[in-house]
C-alpha cells in the first residue's frame, strides 16, 4: 500500500454507528455496572460533596489595622531609661489600606542642612595625590547623597573645616551625610507586644449578596478578640515563621508577613456561620538575596525646610489580602452539572463494547459484526435501502451467515 492510499485509509473513512442484539448476562452486567458508577460519580460526587448543585460567588474585600503599644531607644523593660517611643512614632503611615508598617530600629541623622562635607561610604576614597582625578568636579553619582566638588576630604586638604576628614571626595549635598551602617542603627525595645487590631470587610457577590465582617462581639465582652481581629506583633511573626522567630529577630532588618483572611462560606447554612480563617506568610526570607528584610527613608524638614531629620526605618511590614468563595443553592447551575455529567454515560457503552470485542469467548464475530467495512458490503450485493429498514441485526443470524461465509471461502 502507497503513502498516499494509507493517508486516504487513515483519513478518508466515516464510522457510522451500528448495533448490534447481544444476549449475554455477563456483558449486560458489565454495562449496568458501569451504568451504576457513572450514575453514582455524577450525583455524589460532582453534585453532593464537589457542590454542583451551588453557584459561586465572588468575594472583594478590605483591610485595616490599628496599632497600640510603647517601646523605647536606650531602655529596657523593667526600666524608665531611654527614649519614649509610643505606636503614633513608631507606625508610618498612620493609615494604610491593606497593609500596615511598625519600625524596630532605625537610624536618625538629624539637623541636615545643604552645604559641603565630606562624602559617605558610596563615595570614592582619595588622597592629596589622585584626587584630581578621582573626585571630578561636577560629578553626579547615582550612589552618592550629592555633587561632587572635586575636592578630597584629607587631613591637609581643603575640606569644609566644620566635619572630620574622612578620605573621601567632598560633596555638595544635605550635611552631615547618612551612616547608614548597621552599627548606626538603634533599636526599639518592646515592639513585639504591640498589638494590632485589624478589621476586615469583605462582600459576596450575586446570587449570595452577603456582607461579613470580623469585626462581631463574639466574646460577648464589646472587646477585640485574640486570634480572630486582634493580634500581636509577635504572634503574627511566630505565626509566618512556625514559631521560630519573633519581632526582635528581625529588628535588625526587618522583614514582610503576608495575612490571608480566608472566607469560605455555604450560604445554604446561613450567613452566620461564615467566618475568615487567618493564613500567615513570611514572603522576605528568600534564600541568597541581595536585599532581605524591609527598610525605607522618610524625612522631616522644620519651618523654613533648612533642615530636615533623615530616618532610614527597620521594621515589620504586614500586607492583608482576602481570598475565598461563597456558595449557593442555583437549579440552573444544577442543572449545568447534571447535563454535563450525562456525558459521561457514554463510558459505560464505551467500556462494554471492549469487553464485548476483545474478552467474550466469541469476540472476534461480534467484532466484525460491528465494524463492516464497504467493500465487503459491496461484495455481498447488500441492497444498502433495504438494509436501513431492517431491524437490528439479531446475533445468531449475523454470526451464522459469517460462519457460513467463512465456510465457503475456506473451500475455495
Amino acid at each position: 500500500m502507497t503513502f498516499m492510499e494509507r493517508l486516504e485509509e487513515a483519513l478518508c473513512v466515516y464510522k457510522s454507528t451500528r448495533f448490534i442484539r447481544v444476549r449475554n448476562h455477563k456483558l449486560v452486567a458489565v454495562y449496568y455496572s458501569c451504568l451504576l458508577i457513572v450514575l453514582l460519580y455524577i450525583c455524589l460526587y460532582t453534585i453532593w460533596y464537589d457542590g454542583g448543585y451551588q453557584a459561586q460567588c465572588l468575594i472583594t474585600g478590605t483591610s485595616s489595622a490599628k496599632l497600640k503599644g510603647t517601646g523605647s531607644v536606650g531602655g529596657s523593660v523593667g526600666s524608665t531609661d531611654g527614649t519614649v517611643y509610643d505606636a503614633m512614632d513608631l507606625v508610618f503611615p498612620a493609615l494604610e489600606e491593606d497593609a500596615f508598617f511598625a519600625t524596630t530600629s532605625m537610624i536618625l541623622t538629624a539637623n541636615q542642612s545643604r552645604g559641603k562635607c565630606p562624602g559617605n561610604k558610596d563615595v570614592p576614597a582619595c588622597d592629596s595625590s589622585n584626587y584630581t582625578t578621582v573626585c571630578v568636579k561636577g560629578t553626579y553619582d547615582s550612589m552618592s547623597q550629592g555633587i561632587w566638588t572635586g575636592q578630597c576630604c584629607t587631613a591637609n586638604g581643603n575640606c569644609s573645616a566644620q566635619y572630620t576628614p574622612n578620605d573621601r571626595c567632598e560633596v555638595k549635598s544635605w550635611c552631615p551625610t547618612e551612616d547608614d551602617s548597621s552599627s548606626a542603627a538603634v533599636k526599639v525595645v518592646n515592639v513585639g507586644t504591640f498589638t494590632a487590631f485589624i478589621k476586615v470587610d469583605v462582600e459576596f457577590a450575586d446570587p449570595c449578596s452577603v456582607s461579613r465582617s470580623n469585626t462581631l462581639d463574639r466574646a460577648g465582652t464589646g472587646a477585640p478578640v485574640d486570634g480572630y481581629n486582634l493580634f500581636s506583633l509577635d504572634e503574627i511573626v511566630g505565626n509566618a515563621t512556625g514559631g521560630v522567630s519573633n519581632v526582635s529577630d528581625i529588628a535588625g532588618h526587618g522583614g514582610i508577613v503576608l495575612m490571608e483572611s480566608s472566607w469560605v462560606c455555604d450560604f445554604d447554612k446561613g450567613a452566620d456561620g461564615c467566618d475568615l480563617d487567618w493564613k500567615f506568610y513570611r514572603i522576605d526570607s528568600e534564600p541568597d538575596t541581595i536585599s532581605s528584610g524591609f527598610n525605607y527613608r522618610t524625612i522631616s524638614y522644620d519651618t523654613n525646610m533648612e533642615s530636615r531629620l533623615l530616618r532610614k526605618l527597620y521594621g515589620l511590614r504586614v500586607i492583608f489580602t482576602t481570598s475565598g468563595m461563597g456558595r449557593k443553592f442555583s437549579f440552573a447551575q444544577l442543572t449545568v452539572t447534571f447535563g454535563a455529567g450525562l456525558a459521561y454515560l457514554g463510558v459505560a457503552a464505551f467500556l462494554t463494547d471492549i469487553v464485548l470485542e476483545k474478552f467474550l469467548p466469541q469476540s472476534d464475530q461480534y467484532e466484525r459484526l460491528k465494524n463492516k467495512d464497504d467493500r465487503v458490503i459491496s461484495q455481498r450485493n447488500v441492497n444498502l435501502a433495504t438494509a436501513a429498514d431492517a431491524e437490528y441485526h439479531d446475533l445468531s443470524l449475523s454470526t451464522h451467515d459469517d460462519a457460513e461465509q467463512n465456510g465457503n471461502a475456506a473451500g475455495r
